[in-house]
């Protein structure tokens, strides 16, 4: 991935020790740690810094598994795009499963418009990866929809929301795209 400028980021964010990861891999940290994240990054003791979430869904999913088989998917594909995710934004926020494809990032003292590039670059990548799927190789792109705290929502479930929005737009205008909020209406 391209090197992105350093933003200072709250300390918190490299260590995910006594956070709870998901259960399926135990590579990401689980949907439930997300809002508690969310919570101690934009609580009173940030003074309001802004804070970015991407929502990444991956195109085709199931067309993916039925060329691949479920198993395959499961056992080599989402395993290295998890790892892919989480050493993307090492240093610069975490990475959450929140289902089957579906996927946030949390980016901490970054702009809705600091999360689109951001997001660019993760979805350039992804693109351009080549994921082992046994003998067979896959490649996959990813929707994703970004929006922020707190020009897009006050809470975390707003902020969510918009971002999943945006993701849905990101899928409906062809997939492997990012939509940012405030591109909504256009």
């Amino acid at each position: 991935m391209a090197s992105l400028p350093d933003i200072p980021v709250p300390e918190s964010v490299d260590s995910t020790k006594g956070k709870e990861l998901e259960q399926k891999f135990g590579i990401l940290l689980s949907a439930r740690q997300a809002p508690i994240d969310f919570a101690a990054w934009t609580g009173p003791d940030e003074s309001g810094l802004p804070v970015a979430v991407l929502f990444i869904d991956i195109d085709e999913f199931k067309a993916l598994n039925a060329r691949h088989s479920e198993t395959i998917v499961d056992e080599t594909v989402l395993p290295e795009f998890q790892r892919l995710l989480k050493q993307a934004v090492r240093r610069r926020g975490c990475a959450y499963r929140q289902g089957g494809e579906e996927f946030l990032i949390i980016l901490p003292n970054h702009t809705r418009e600091e999360g689109v590039a951001f997001a660019e670059r993760l979805r350039a990548e992804i693109e351009n990866t080549l994921f082992a799927a046994r003998k067979l190789d896959a490649r996959i792109t990813v929707s994703l929809g970004v929006a922020a705290f707190p020009s897009d929502g006050q809470s975390f479930s707003e902020v969510v929301q918009a971002a999943n929005d945006s993701e849905h737009l990101a899928k409906d205008g062809g997939r492997n795209r990012v939509i940012a909020y405030a591109q909504r209406a256009s």
